[in-house]
This record gives structure tokens, C-alpha cells and sequence, in this order.
């Protein structure tokens, strides 16, 4: 009977796995197939002159995308209304591919002109963009802006070489090799997590042990005590309290509220949907700070359990960082009321937010099992956290726009793990798409490595907690 229990959840885990790959595939295909790049051309520093009769301009691109959707040239009129006919082609060597004629009235002055050539198979093709005058006068007539650039080749103005090239923004995709093979790997790993099982099975017919089996083995032996352990903490934590379960929705709605009033008129217009954005990095970051502080205190605060009966030590950490998951959980519930009062409304790519959540999950229990060990041997570790902690939000764009971020100062935010997961979470959220295969990776990591540290450094130090606690 047991046999065929075990037999049975793993044909179910096989099939739900394999349900979450086909749902995961439906909402986020356009993200794991291709990436849309912007590709700015060219600094706005000067202009080739007015565009009279005959006049042509010749702007050669190496492309290293896949196709080009779109792209917006920089013109400038001398502050005037003009008449006339431009027209804008696109060639490989003596082939035309794209062609359109530009009423010249239609151009607004130091504008973006934009055109839509929808092309594909670019990459690696050298492209030449025309743009010639069909009638233009002195007086009356446009001119382009050109600059600078360094990885693009200079732009001719009627046969003659100027020392720059053509200001333009070319919305451009690059097709991803994880869409390409997505179900190739999919497939892979459901048969290598099949054999597992088949192996895990093999395995406890002849009382060998194996990790798996390990872990479904403590998993139910000591599933009743972490319940207990994490129904114990979320009643402690409103105990007494008048409110109680409520201020899991009021206290993130009134950090909001007050950072709002503060920041809004510093970044709102720079950032869409400000009470949102704010929302979520106030969420994620609280319960960063929450969970971490609980996990920290875990093994001191349950030394008397620990001295008289014999537990896995790692169950108190995670009990307190099942149990700050609850409440936000429960926080959820006021940023959805907040997305629907700001019209950001659900969106399939939703059903991706338990990654994030999780991966914050692994983050914080990772972080807290590495201060919870630090805590049993180092008191003052608490007061350092305090001090972390408080750099950390700085070091986060949880109040402000990534956008004011020094460009050198960026490779310092990226070793930020929060950064990634909060960044994770806004992507779904706010612009209600999936976020790249390289976002799904970068939050993996931003867990995996701390959760990894963690664990080891708890497990090698945990036999002499008793003689510190």
C-alpha cells in the first residue's frame, strides 16, 4: 500500500509539474522566445543641413538583433513648418527591403520621426538607411540630427564621410535560446525528476537511504510540530492586540501611505504607477526585514525547547519564516486593492508571482539561518542587523527610480539579492508580462546563494548551539 501511495504521488507530481510547464509556457512565451531591445544611434550634437533636392543620406548599421520593429530618426525644421517629400528607404547591399514617403508637414521640430519596417533575419547583415529629399528648398525644408558613436559606422551625406552617425532609436528584438529549446529542456527535466523517482522507489525497497528519502521521511515526522510551531508564532504575534490580524493589511497600507506623501512629489513622474511600484518594494522589503529579524532570535528564543527535547534545529528559523509568509500573504490583499483604485488590472502573467515570492522565501530563510547562527555565538549581531538592515533599504529601489542610479554604481546594485526580486515582482505586476529567462536565472541565484551559505554554516555549527543557549 505504501508502494503504491508513493507510486501515485509521484505520477501526481509528474502531472502537475507538467500542467505548471504548459501553463507557464501559454503566459510567458513571447518573453522566453525573444527580448525587445532599444538601440540609440548616434548623439544629438549637430545636423547635416537643410535637405534640398536631390540631397541623400546614407546611414550603414551592422545589426547583432534579429529584426527590427521599428525605428525613430531625429529631425529638427529650424523652428518652421515645411513642405515637401522624404523618402526613407532600407536596403541590404542592392536590394530594397523597406520603402515609404514622409510628407515633409508632418515632421514636428528636435522630434522623433518614426517608421515601422517590421524586418526579420537582420543579425549580422549590414543594413543601409536612405533618407533622400525629393524636393526640398532652401528655406524650406528638414534636417537630421547626427553625433558621435563609436560602434557604428559614420553616416554619408551626399558621398561625403561625416564624423558621426545618424541619431535614431531602433526598437529591435533578439530571439532567446531558452524559448527555442524550452520544451527540449522541459521534457529533460521531468524525465530526469521521473528517474529519481524510479531510483527513490528502488532504493527503499532495499532499505537503502537516500536524500529524497530523507526528506520525506523528517518532512512526515515532523510536519505536526512545524504547524504548531508556525500557528504558535502568527497568534504570538498578535497577541494582546486589539486590531490583531488587521495590521497585516494596515501596516504595509500606512508605510505606503506615508513614503507616498514624502516621495511622490520627488519621482512620481518619473515612475508609472507610483503607489504600486511603492507597494510592492514596501511588501517584499518588510517581509525581508520581518522574517530575517525572527529567524535571527529562532534558536535563543526557543532554548529552553531545545535543551529538553530533540528536534531539528532548522524547523525553528523556518517556522518564523513560514509564519512572516502568512502575513504577506495576507498584504497582498490591500496591493490588489491598491492595482485595481490605480487601474492596473489582473493579467495571466499574475499566476508567475509565487516564483518571486518563493524565491524571496529561500532568500530570507537562507539570510536568517546564517544570523540565526551567528546570533547563538555573537549577541550583538542583532544590533548589527539593525544597522544592515537600514543600508539595505538605501541600497534598494523600493522609494525611488533605478532610473537616478549612477551607471557605475549599478554593478554594486546588481549583487543586491532584493534588488532582483523586487524587480522580478514589478515586471508581473505592474507591466503585467513575464519577465525574461535571464530575470528567472538572476533570482535563482539571488536565493540559491544565500540559502546555500546558510544551510551549510547552520548545519556545521548547530550541534554546539546547547552550549551557547
Amino acid at each position: 500500500m505504501r508502494k503504491m501511495t508513493f507510486r501515485k504521488g509521484s505520477i501526481l507530481l509528474i502531472t502537475i509539474l507538467a500542467l505548471i510547464g504548459i501553463l507557464f509556457y501559454a503566459i510567458a512565451h513571447e518573453q522566453l522566445r525573444q527580448k525587445t531591445e532599444i538601440v540609440s544611434i548616434g548623439a544629438i550634437e549637430s545636423n547635416v543641413g537643410e535637405l534640398l533636392a536631390g540631397d541623400i543620406i546614407e546611414q550603414p548599421i551592422v545589426f547583432q538583433q534579429d529584426s527590427l520593429e521599428k525605428a525613430n530618426i531625429f529631425f529638427q525644421t529650424y523652428g518652421r513648418v515645411n513642405t515637401g517629400t522624404l523618402v526613407i528607404k532600407i536596403s541590404e547591399e542592392n536590394t530594397e527591403l523597406f520603402a515609404t514617403a514622409v510628407d515633409v508637414t508632418t515632421i514636428a521640430d528636435n522630434s522623433f520621426y518614426t517608421i515601422e519596417p517590421h524586418l526579420t533575419g537582420v543579425r549580422d547583415k549590414t543594413l543601409i538607411f536612405s533618407i533622400t529629399s525629393l524636393d526640398g528648398k532652401s528655406g524650406n525644408a528638414v534636417t537630421v540630427a547626427y553625433g558621435r558613436d563609436n560602434k557604428t559606422p559614420s553616416v554619408h551625406f551626399d558621398g561625403d564621410e561625416l564624423n558621426g552617425s545618424i541619431s535614431m532609436n531602433l526598437e529591435t528584438t533578439k530571439l532567446l535560446w531558452f524559448g527555442t529549446y524550452y520544451w527540449y529542456i522541459f521534457v529533460a527535466l521531468l524525465g530526469l525528476l521521473g528517474a529519481y523517482l524510479i531510483y527513490m522507489d528502488y532504493c527503499s525497497k532495499r532499505g537503502i537511504n537516500t536524500v529524497g528519502n530523507r526528506i520525506m521521511q523528517i518532512s512526515k515526522k515532523y510536519y505536526f510540530l512545524l504547524q504548531q510551531l508556525i500557528e504558535r508564532d502568527f497568534k504570538t504575534k498578535y497577541k494582546r492586540s486589539v486590531l490583531g490580524v488587521c495590521w497585516s493589511f494596515l501596516n504595509p497600507l500606512l508605510t505606503m501611505l506615508v513614503q507616498y506623501i514624502v516621495f511622490s512629489t520627488l519621482f512620481r513622474s518619473d515612475i508609472p504607477n507610483y503607489p504600486v511600484y511603492l507597494l510592492i518594494g514596501v511588501l517584499c522589503y518588510s517581509y525581508f526585514t520581518d522574517s530575517i529579524g525572527q529567524c535571527m532570535v529562532s534558536i535563543i528564543g526557543n532554548a529552553t525547547l531545545i535543551t529538553k527535547v530533540y528536534v531539528p534545529k532548522y524547523i525553528y528559523p523556518l517556522s518564523k519564516a513560514l509564519s512572516s509568509g502568512i502575513n504577506l500573504l495576507l498584504s497582498l490583499i490591500p496591493l490588489v486593492i491598491v492595482m485595481f483604485l490605480t487601474g492596473v488590472y489582473p493579467k495571466p502573467a499574475f499566476l508567475l508571482l509565487p516564483f518571486g515570492l518563493g524565491c524571496l522565501l529561500m532568500l530570507c530563510l537562507g539570510l536568517g539561518m546564517l544570523l540565526a547562527t551567528s546570533m547563538v555565538f555573537f549577541r550583538d549581531t542583532q544590533f548589527l542587523w539593525g544597522v544592515i538592515s537600514m543600508l539595505w533599504m538605501y541600497g534598494t529601489p523600493i522609494f525611488y527610480p533605478e532610473s537616478i542610479i549612477p551607471e557605475k554604481l549599478m554593478v554594486i546594485y546588481k549583487m543586491n539579492p532584493l534588488y532582483h526580486i523586487i524587480r522580478f515582482c514589478r515586471t508581473i505586476l505592474i507591466d503585467g508580462v513575464s519577465p525574461e529567462p535571464k530575470a528567472y536565472l538572476l533570482c535563482l541565484a539571488a536565493c540559491a546563494v544565500p540559502f546555500i551559505v546558510g544551510v551549510i554554516v547552520f548545519k556545521k555549527q548547530q550541534d554546539k548551539f546547547i552550549l551557547h543557549i
